[in-house]
């Protein structure tokens, strides 16, 4: 096994413990006691769901300023006037956790190199349950929104927009409203974000790294993403139509099933019922059918493309990502922007009587009132994407690291700023202080493996010197 083929098990391993990790820690705070925001969050909801219709918990939820998606699953769970505890809803927030570190792992890996996004998973999933256990929806969805931007712009592929465009959309339901457009401060960031990575692909020369990598993703052997290598595969087209006909008869089955041999009545729940059945069946038929003798090399295919999604392959480093960017990215990105906020509107149409959308902000003065009355660490721990951007800087300087980590440096040290301006964005950019902390601990023991390389390469040469005279 090469050294690259060991880097990316371990990679593997731990980002699976990461994850591991923080869902174990939020199935241990499923039997903790309640808390007082949970009481409001299900309190709020339950009241209005029995007899209520979901708009009616929507408008709560805006007048408390909750998570919108939250409040859906809490809606669905309270609906049928369940009285239970707060655990189902703090196991939904489990799930959301270790989708927000498996994330954190890829935006951190786009931005900073793999090895960051690995720490900024450990980094993430370490904080305590009770500290962000009710933002896990929002961290999840801002780490989700961020990688597919970054792929949008890079690509300036139109299906990659139209995600984007979703991802935004999916974002608002996150809950921050009270401004006089959706998200102004976040997309405010995100332009000047672009703005940094279009000057500074301009201005700054490339290293010998990103030109190393380029090469190696135009040589001929490059084995590209998985769809890619599905696209070249004669026998995967022959494996979708042989999935379309076995899950086409399980789903009619499946139909056929629940309207002559069950009780369920003609609803938006039975529905929902046989198209997760449906899916269920045909995401098994799929499995079943990979393991067939004709479908080996698919499944070799999808297996391994499937373990590259945990391990840092080229496609995903930020040398592969982070390059030239088209001027009209900018035009795309607005219009995506637009295209959401647009889709929104009926759903803001529904509470728009109970939160006012015209409430501005600004943070920056208390902010630095605070940091001047708060403890030297505080002021210090608040510096650490300064000083990550400022290590990356000189690294880059003196020829040490490449254009590409430069400009991801910086995208994470502005996202994880976004606070600083106004503080209700704090679960924006906290993902983002995690990339940069992390970012930090492995340039600083990149530089001290470095140093030790040397002295040891030094050691090693006069060793030989001697030997040499004295033979």
């Amino acid at each position: 096994m090469t050294r690259v083929n060991v880097n990316r098990q371990v990679q593997r391993i731990a980002l699976l413990g990461a994850t591991i990790l923080v869902f174990g820690q939020f199935w241990q705070f499923t039997r903790m006691p309640v808390r007082m925001p949970e009481v409001m969050m299900v309190g709020l909801a339950a009241p209005y769901s029995v007899g209520g219709t979901l708009a009616n918990v929507l408008q709560q939820a805006a007048t408390w300023h909750l998570d919108l998606a939250q409040q859906v699953f809490i809606y669905n769970r309270y609906g049928g006037g369940n009285r239970d505890d707060v655990s189902m809803a703090r196991l939904w927030q489990g799930i959301m956790a270790a989708v927000a570190v498996f994330w954190i792992a890829r935006v951190g890996r786009l931005l900073c190199g793999p090895w960051a996004g690995i720490a900024a998973a450990f980094l993430l999933a370490s904080v305590p349950p009770q500290l962000w256990s009710m933002l896990t929806p929002r961290v999840a969805c801002t780490l989700v929104h961020m990688e597919i931007l970054l792929r949008a712009l890079a690509s300036n592929d139109p299906v990659w927009w139209a995600l984007w465009t979703l991802a935004s959309w999916v974002l608002y339901c996150t809950g921050i409203f009270a401004e006089p457009v959706l998200l102004q401060t976040w997309f405010v960031c995100l332009g000047v974000c672009w703005w940094w990575w279009h000057l500074a692909a301009q201005w700054l020369p490339k290293q010998a790294v990103d030109r190393l990598v380029l090469r190696q993703q135009r040589h001929p052997r490059h084995r590209g993403p998985l769809w890619q290598r599905l696209e070249r595969d004669s026998g995967f087209l022959r494996y979708l139509g042989m999935l379309a006909v076995v899950s086409g008869i399980s789903t009619v089955l499946t139909i056929v099933g629940a309207l002559f041999f069950s009780h369920l009545s003609f609803s938006a729940g039975s529905l929902a019922i046989v198209a997760g059945l449906s899916l269920a069946l045909s995401f098994a038929t799929g499995v079943v059918l990979l393991f067939m003798p004709m479908f080996s090399r698919e499944r070799t295919i999808i297996v391994e493309g499937s373990l590259d999604m945990l391990a840092a392959d080229q496609q995903t480093m930020p040398e592969a990502v982070l390059v030239d960017l088209p001027a009209r990215g900018f035009m795309h990105m607005v219009l995506a922007y637009a295209v959401a906020m647009v889709l929104f509107l009926p759903v803001l149409f529904l509470f728009h009587t109970h939160v006012d959308v015209f409430v501005t902000a600004f943070d920056l003065p208390a902010y630095l009132a605070y940091l001047t009355a708060a403890p030297l660490r505080t002021g210090l721990c608040s510096a650490v994407p300064l000083a990550f951007m400022l290590l990356v800087v000189v690294r880059f300087s003196l020829r040490q690291t490449s254009r590409a980590r430069l400009i991801g440096a910086g995208i994470a040290m502005l996202c994880s700023l976004v606070y600083v301006v106004q503080a209700r964005y704090a679960a924006l950019s906290a993902p983002f202080y995690y990339i940069c902390a992390a970012g930090l601990i492995v340039e600083l023991l990149g530089m001290l493996l470095g140093v030790v390389r040397r002295q040891t390469g030094k050691i090693s040469l006069t060793t030989a010197k001697q030997a040499v005279e004295q033979a």
